[in-house]
């Protein structure tokens, strides 16, 4: 079955990609024994668990072998080397070949079946060394990066290995890609969902008092006009005074300043999480501008430390989190998505006021 698979990969491709070849290559000779083997592995009570994880293993391992070895063959049939297209962001001297572009978008396939068998051997060796996994699926994303499936299987990883923040950024990228893995959605409110709960009972921990209560929020929409913003700076806010009447202290930066650089990234993080759900999921938007009002705080309390424990690709992908929520807020005529899209413009006006020099006690911004 493998070498009439592989034939067809070699001789027509193009016919292979219009009946899926790849997908049934995939799932036929390997995912099907592979999940078999799996679900034999759970079971409590089943014999022989060592003697199926040796199976399992075996047929990993061949998968291996075959993947490279068909990787190879792509490339001495279609006449062209994978590295020369590793680079997303290659320039090309010259327009693909029709053949080609099949060819390279099988190849991301089998690069992507690569990672898999890599994270399913890692799973059934009860190790969670994902590293080689998430090399194959990087490589596969070099490659074709309009292809949503390299980002959404990064961002299982990122699930695995509790990078919460990763995978949002990897489940959003799935998305937004020109051929979206639409399931990424569903991912992506189960993790907003968890964030939620997890904030919840942050909140009630450190604030009991609290309990169904909202803070004040600092900034607000100027009169009826959703595109006009007012940023209200409070007397309290580390903006506000650069004396020593700052607000700089635990007791005015809401215990910020006593928490180590580690405690307060992961407090950022949640923060940050919280307001992007309640922008994807449009629930309880209510309480936005508060939960927002803490991310800025937050934020800029991380990068008063020296150095700040947020670096460059962690920038970058907060940033590309925002410019999603951007895109995805997008008014579309109701009521509620003007308004939803409103909420939106107020969170990346706190980033601006962030980055600007430090502004009077009142600011009007206009987008």
């Amino acid at each position: 079955m493998l070498q009439l698979y592989e034939r067809c990969l070699l001789t027509d491709i193009e016919f292979a990609d219009t009946q899926n070849v790849d997908q049934l290559l995939w799932k036929n000779a390997f995912y099907q024994v592979i999940e078999k083997f799996r679900q034999l592995l759970k079971d409590p009570v089943g014999e022989n668990a060592q003697e199926i994880r040796t199976k399992l293993l075996q047929i990993l391992d061949e998968g291996t072998v075959f993947f490279d070895s068909l990787l190879q063959k792509l490339q001495v049939s279609y006449q062209f080397k994978l590295e020369d297209y590793m680079d997303g962001m290659a320039v090309r001297s010259k327009p693909l070949r029709k053949m080609v572009k099949y060819a390279l978008i099988s190849a991301q396939r089998g690069l992507i079946c690569q990672g898999d068998i890599c994270r399913y051997r890692e799973q059934g060796s009860d190790t969670a060394n994902y590293g080689k996994a998430r090399s194959w699926y990087l490589k596969a994303q070099h490659i074709a990066p309009k292809n949503g499936r390299p980002y959404n299987q990064l961002a299982l990883l990122a699930v695995y290995t509790r990078r919460k923040l990763d995978a949002v950024y990897y489940y959003m990228r799935s998305l937004a890609a020109s051929n979206p893995i639409l399931t990424a959605k569903e991912s992506l409110m189960s993790l907003f969902e968890e964030t939620k709960r997890k904030a919840e009972q942050v909140e009630q921990k450190n604030n009991p008092s609290r309990r169904g209560k909202g803070k004040k929020s600092t900034f607000r929409p100027a009169g009826d006009d959703a595109t006009r913003l007012e940023l209200w700076i409070h007397p309290s806010h580390p903006r506000s005074s650069q004396g020593h009447e700052s607000g700089r202290d635990s007791e005015q930066d809401n215990g910020l300043g006593s928490l180590s650089p580690s405690d307060l990234n992961k407090r950022f993080v949640l923060s940050f999480l919280h307001a992007h759900g309640k922008l994807f999921t449009r629930i309880g938007m209510e309480t936005f501008p508060t939960v927002a009002a803490e991310v800025l705080s937050e934020f800029q309390a991380l990068l008063e430390h020296s150095p700040p424990p947020i670096g460059s690709t962690r920038m970058l992908q907060l940033m590309a989190i925002n410019m999603f929520a951007v895109y995805n807020s997008q008014p579309k005529g109701s009521a509620v998505e003007k308004g939803l899209a409103g909420h939106f413009h107020m969170f990346w006006s706190l980033w601006i006021v962030l980055a600007a020099p430090p502004p009077p006690r009142t600011m009007s911004f206009v987008p």
